[in-house]
């Protein structure tokens, strides 16, 4: 082969490969699936956050299909938790119930992570339906799952210091909302949970003070994390303080806002700020 010949394969080997690259090789199919399910699942958070929840629970089953294929049982369980969530945040209780119910008796079954939150959600559901006794187990089943390094001890302790407020047992819920604050460090979520529990009992112990601070403090955490159900609890508690003190100003100003913003969410005046849901 003479050296013009050889020049001229070089050449368009070079192109062709200049071509190979540009065109770039195919893409990883489990790959392109992995960027589907987590694509969805931002779609998700980011309809709940703005309360599409008709749009959020069509992305967390969208999501949790692609998980299912890759035989992800962290990702499956996430997705199904987000239905379950969905349905509660639009006061279809009963469903939420079905569904963590039946992620219980799924016999592939899910990561102890997963097996804890169904449990805590299970136990919430419970204590919103006056159902005391099998709150109390469902979140005795939670601790046993929640290890030394677990992240949600401080919503278990929130979670078991609503159900004895129910129950009107506040020293022992004052207890366990404080042990939740300790725990909840930088979670701002949990934190003001545990704030507007303390809150919500230094009203019923007439601490008008603390009760003001704790809630004005739940309140601005709210305000920054951005979620409006967050914010009515505060309001609507802040109202009930300003009523129980007889700051007659408050109170009405408070019950404005509270107003304002319901009316905004389109939500019944019934369950705007109810501290139970």
């Amino acid at each position: 082969m003479n050296s013009k010949a050889s020049i001229g394969r070089l050449g368009q080997l070079s192109l062709v490969c200049i071509l190979l690259a540009a065109c770039g090789t195919p893409p990883d199919p489990v790959s392109v699936m992995r960027r589907d399910a987590d694509r969805y699942v931002s779609r998700a958070r980011r309809e709940s956050s703005e309360g599409n929840w008709q749009e959020a629970q069509q992305a967390w089953r969208d999501a949790g299909l692609r998980f299912a294929a890759l035989d992800d049982r962290q990702g499956v369980g996430e997705s199904r938790l987000g239905v379950a969530l969905v349905m509660h945040r639009q006061g279809r209780f009963v469903e939420a119930k079905q569904q963590l119910e039946q992620m219980l008796a799924d016999a592939a079954g899910y990561p102890e992570t997963i097996q804890f939150e169904v449990h805590l959600q299970l136990a919430l559901l419970d204590v919103r339906g006056g159902l005391y006794t099998a709150a109390a187990e469902r979140f005795g089943q939670a601790e046993a799952l929640c290890n030394a390094g677990c992240s949600r001890r401080a919503a278990l302790y929130n979670g078991k210091a609503r159900l004895v407020i129910q129950q009107s047992h506040f020293d022992d819920a004052k207890r366990l909302a404080t042990i939740a604050l300790q725990a909840a460090g930088s979670d701002k979520a949990e934190s003001a949970n545990a704030q507007r529990l303390l809150g919500q009992i230094a009203i019923q112990q007439q601490d008008w003070a603390g009760a003001h601070t704790l809630l004005e403090a739940a309140l601005t955490a709210d305000k920054q994390i951005g979620d409006p159900s967050r914010i009515s609890k505060d309001l609507a508690l802040l109202h009930k303080l300003a009523h129980s003190r007889g700051d007659q100003a408050a109170a009405t100003s408070l019950l404005a806002r509270l107003t304002a913003l319901c009316q905004s969410l389109a939500t019944p005046p019934a369950d705007c700020g109810a501290t139970d849901n």
